[in-house]
């Protein structure tokens, strides 16, 4: 099973055949009218590859979900393979969580990695408020064709009934310009998340839990930690940024004439669009300007794909480590600066 996101309290993964009865029950509850076949729909799809489906849960329990149509045939970009997200739904008595923000967040992510645009319908009426709000805050704007009403463009001044059929459709651009600065005092505790979030995935790879690898950096990653890291150590820490958001983070130690990569993150939603290559090369050139002659990076030895990632940047194995409080190898990795 695929997961886009597991950060604990929240987690993001592809449907399964149970989740249509409880897509149906939740909607029912509400005096809705839903139609099995459409969620079963919705899994055939996924499993052909024609539409991806994000189902988020809380405490183990679905709390909702959207989709992604990556060929659609309906609306104004129809036959031009710019995916749209489709039917998005936080269960009522989940609002007030993120999850909503974490479904597009993984619908967008899966959406870049086949088109710069990503598009979408919301209804127009007083029921569709919240969603219309957010969507412009994430930065979506009208598409310029007006209103859609049962498939098709609404003429001017032709009569229409506000129900769930009466749409209006937006886009947005998804492959802005990554920036990649010093991380600020202030925002250690967004590194934080994104560090954690991101070694995640390592550690659900290779079963490492807070039980059995309590200095993993998913679980031993603090603010305390990286308060006295870039106040007591000096560390540089620098983070990329997409618009005000942080998606990957690293800092670098100076030891000598060497200097120490750590905590490469990428949130999981931001990856597969070259920066955490970009990060790599911008802490090669803070090293070099640094006075350092090399770049050294650890990292779980049993991770061959990391491993030949790094070989392709321009590092070289040095040795391995294995450690008492560590169930995995530790590798190390250096690249020369000049």
């Amino acid at each position: 099973m695929k997961i886009y996101l597991d950060s604990g309290a929240l987690k993001i993964r592809e449907m399964v055949p149970e989740d249509a009865q409880i897509i149906y029950d939740t909607q029912a509850s509400y005096g809705w009218h839903p139609d099995m076949n459409t969620y079963t729909g919705y899994l055939k799809e996924q499993e052909e590859g024609a539409r991806k489906v994000f189902i988020a849960e809380t405490d183990g329990e679905v709390s909702g979900y959207c989709t992604l149509v990556l060929h659609p045939y309906g609306g104004p970009w129809a036959g031009q393979n710019i995916p749209e997200i489709v039917d998005l739904l936080v269960f009522f008595d989940r609002h007030g969580r993120g999850i909503g923000t974490a479904l597009l967040d993984a619908a967008e992510a899966e959406a870049a990695r086949v088109s710069d645009t990503v598009f979408l319908a919301v209804g127009v009426h007083s029921g569709y408020g919240n969603a219309q709000r957010l969507y412009v805050r994430r930065g979506y704007i009208p598409d310029g064709s007006g209103v859609w009403y049962r498939g098709k463009v609404l003429d001017q001044y032709a009569d229409c009934c506000n129900d769930d059929d009466l749409l209006l459709f937006l886009s947005k651009k998804l492959r802005g310009e990554e920036i990649i600065r010093e991380i600020r005092p202030e925002e250690i505790a967004e590194c934080v998340k994104v560090i954690r979030e991101s070694f995640a995935t390592v550690a659900r790879e290779f079963g490492l839990t807070a039980e059995n690898a309590p200095r993993f950096t998913a679980f031993a990653t603090t603010e305390e930690r990286l308060q006295w890291q870039l106040n007591a150590e000096h560390r540089m820490m620098y983070g990329c940024f997409d618009g005000k958001r942080l998606t990957g983070y690293y800092s670098l130690l100076k030891k000598g004439d060497a200097c120490e990569l750590s905590n490469l993150s990428v949130l999981p939603a931001y990856r597969h669009r070259g920066i955490g290559r970009k990060l790599v090369e911008n802490a090669f050139e803070n090293a070099g300007r640094s006075g350092c002659k090399r770049m050294d990076i650890g990292i779980v030895e049993e991770n061959r794909v990391l491993r030949k990632w790094y070989e392709e940047l321009g590092f070289q194995h040095t040795g391995t480590e294995k450690y008492d409080f560590f169930p995995f190898t530790c590798g190390y990795m250096t690249r020369e600066t000049v």
